[in-house]
Formats: C-alpha cells, sequence, structure tokens
C-alpha cells in the first residue's frame, strides 16, 4: 500500500486503478471476516461471504507488486517512512479518541501505549508492521538484485515459491516440514521481487494486453469455482476412494485465498499486467483516490474501531439483512471505501502538506537519507 512508490511523472493510471481495486477486495475481506457472520449450514449467503472474504490476501500480493515493480531501482527515503509511521500514529490516536468520547471504548491505562505505539503494543495492523520492517531493508535488497542477471533473478524466485508455494501445497500430499514455516516479511520480500523482475524483464504479456485479460479472467472464474465447490459439495466427496482423494486435493489447491495460495499469486501477477497495459486516461480524482488507499486502510481496520464498524455502525450481522445480503454487502462495502476515502484526502491536504512543508521535517529527512544512501 505504498502510496508514493510511483512519481508523478511514472504514474501509470492503469496501475493506480488497480490500487483501487485492491483495497475494495481487502474492505470486501475485513467486511466478510470481521462482520460477525456465523453459518451453521451451507446456504446461499454463507457462500457469498465466503466469496467476499478470498480477495483480501490476493489485494496485498498486488500491493506488494507495484511497489516492487516502482521502488526496485529507488533509493531510501525517509520522508517517506516518517510519513507512513506518522499516518498510521494519527488515526490511531484520533480514532481512540473518537471511541473514548462517545463511548465506546472504555478507558484503560494500557490504551496509552496502546494508542500512541500501535504497531508495538496491542493487536496493531499486521501489514503496517511487517512493511515497515521491509521498507528498512528494501535499499540493500535493490542493491544485491540489481547485481544479478535475468538467469540468477529467475533463479532466487523459483527457489522462494517452493519454500512457500509449492512446498505448502504439497502439504495436502505429503506431511509438510515445519523448518520451513510460512513467513510474512519473507513473503513480502518474494512478491517483491516478482515485481522487480517484471519491471526489469518485461514478460511479453506486457505487450498482449487482450490475452493477459483473457487469462485474468479465466483465473478469476477458476478460483471461484474452486471457492464455492470446496464451500458446498467437499463434504460429500468420499475422501476413501483415491478419486475423491483427488478432488478434495484439487479443491483445496485452487481454493486456498491466503497470501501464499497459488490462484491469489497468479491472479494477482496477472491482474498487475493486465491493469498496466490499461489505456486509460488518468485524472486528478483517480490519482487522489488512488493515494488515499493506505488511509482508508489504517482507518477501517484500526484494531479499536473495527469491531464497532462493521458490528455497531453497519450491523453486518443483522437478521434483516439476509434477505437481500448481496445488495446490502455492496452497498457497504463502496461506503465504507469512499467515508474513508474523502477523510484520507483532506489529511492529506491538511496535516500532512502543514507538516512536511517545514524546515525542520525536511533537514532530519535529508541527513537521514543522506546516511543511509551512501554509496
Amino acid at each position: 500500500m505504498n502510496n508514493n512508490a510511483l512519481t508523478k511523472k511514472s504514474r501509470n493510471a492503469g496501475i493506480e486503478f488497480l490500487r483501487i481495486i485492491a483495497m475494495i477486495l481487502i474492505v470486501a475481506h475485513h467486511f466478510s471476516v470481521h462482520g460477525g457472520f456465523s453459518y451453521d449450514d451451507v446456504t446461499f449467503n454463507s457462500v457469498w461471504i465466503e466469496l467476499l472474504s478470498i480477495g483480501g490476501k490476493l489485494g496485498v500480493n498486488i500491493f506488494l507488486l507495484i511497489t516492487g515493480y516502482f521502488s526496485i531501482n529507488s533509493v531510501f527515503s525517509s520522508k517517506k517512512a516518517i510519513k507512513l509511521y506518522l499516518e498510521v500514529i494519527f488515526y490511531s490516536l484520533i480514532l481512540v479518541a473518537s471511541l473514548l468520547l462517545f463511548g465506546k471504548l472504555e478507558f484503560r491505562l494500557k490504551l496509552i501505549p496502546q494508542a500512541f505505539f500501535p504497531l508495538f503494543f496491542g493487536k496493531g495492523y499486521w501489514f503496517i508492521g511487517v512493511y515497515l520492517l521491509f521498507y528498512c531493508v528494501m535499499p540493500f535488497i535493490n542493491r544485491g538484485i540489481n547485481k544479478t542477471n535475468k538467469r540468477q533473478h529467475l533463479l532466487i524466485l523459483l527457489i522462494l515459491a517452493c519454500i512457500w508455494v509449492v512446498f505448502p501445497l504439497s502439504s495436502h500430499i505429503i506431511s509438510f516440514n515445519s523448518y520451513y514455516a510460512f513467513s510474512n516479511i519473507g513473503w513480502f520480500v518474494f512478491i517483491y521481487l516478482i515485481g522487480a523482475y517484471l519491471r526489469k524483464y518485461p514478460p511479453v504479456l506486457f505487450e498482449k494486453r487482450a490475452i493477459s485479460i483473457i487469462l485474468t479472467v479465466f483465473s478469476w472464474i477458476v478460483f471461484i469455482v474452486a471457492v464455492i465447490l470446496n464451500e458446498t459439495h467437499l463434504s460429500l466427496v468420499d475422501e476413501n476412494t483415491y478419486i475423491g482423494k483427488m478432488l478434495i486435493i484439487v479443491l483445496k489447491v485452487f481454493s486456498n485465498d491466503s497470501l501464499n495460495g497459488l490462484m491469489p499469486v497468479i491472479i494477482s501477477i496477472l491482474m498487475f499486467i493486465s491493469f498496466y497495459s490499461l489505456r486509460i486516461k488518468g485524472n486528478r480524482l483517480l490519482f487522489s483516490i488512488a493515494l488515499s488507499t493506505f488511509g482508508i486502510y489504517l482507518i477501517h481496520d484500526n484494531p479499536f474501531f473495527s469491531k464497532v464498524l462493521w458490528l455497531d455502525m453497519i450491523k453486518c450481522n443483522d437478521p434483516s439483512h439476509a434477505q437481500h445480503l448481496i445488495v446490502f454487502s455492496l452497498i457497504s462495502i463502496i461506503i465504507v471505501f469512499i467515508c474513508c476515502s474523502i477523510i484520507d484526502i483532506v489529511r492529506g491536504k491538511t496535516v500532512e502538506q502543514l507538516l512536511f512543508s517545514t524546515k525542520m521535517m525536511t533537514k532530519i529527512t535529508t541527513k537521514i537519507d543522506s546516511f543511509i544512501n551512501v554509496k
């Protein structure tokens, strides 16, 4: 969700639109997993809620691909890192204070460090914590990967793919060694390196827009069908037969919606290529909304505010919504996205501009950058 990866000169309207799509997928995921839904039986609504959840981790992969593609040749920017962290603290303090004011949160002493340092105390934001750690080592990754040739870069990707994609998939067939356990920061590096590879060695699909779009749509269809079948028919499969065992394995592999799931990885790459090649005209509104995606995440998924948003304000699991859940969910997701986007655009035009226009901040960031980026 690094909104500063693109400079104004190099902005691609298709990629900016993809940022918006990715964040909508993430908001939809949070609607599903934080909305308090619980179903004892498989129903139309239970399948729909499951489908809403599948794009969350895929959206994260998309943001990491964008970062890798546009940051592989960049140097460390303390201004970006400080902006990122101060934005986290800003929303944490504002939201906690608002919840206390309206009686939605009970004051406790441990709430103070949780509000001021949300990445270090309490639940925090998993993505931001990992991303900041990753951002600190990004300049060194760039230096190393830019000294490799195409074959070496590809070999690195293949090794990491075996560790974090192929081996976990094979666990459905044979026992999986826990020494190869999944790592969030390791995964960030892997997807970042895929984005970097696409930048350094553009595949032919970048020039075959129609084919990339067809492959993207087909992959989405396979993913959705696998999820539906896994949700509705898995219990009917006889796992004691060879065909039954193979069918279960196939459904589990193709319906896996985790970060390192096969389909989320494939679809995120295909979507990046497809949207990159889209010839759409950008405008100020599109770029402003795309730049607000990080703020949208910080607001709606704040660990203190999230429960209040989905259960108290929107009332996701209210029985009265059951008959029109699809319409209700889509409207709710869009409203949350738009409201959070407006809030962050206002913050960016006021608080952020005032803070980073000071000479002191410029002096601090310049000194940090000159120290880290020394050749």
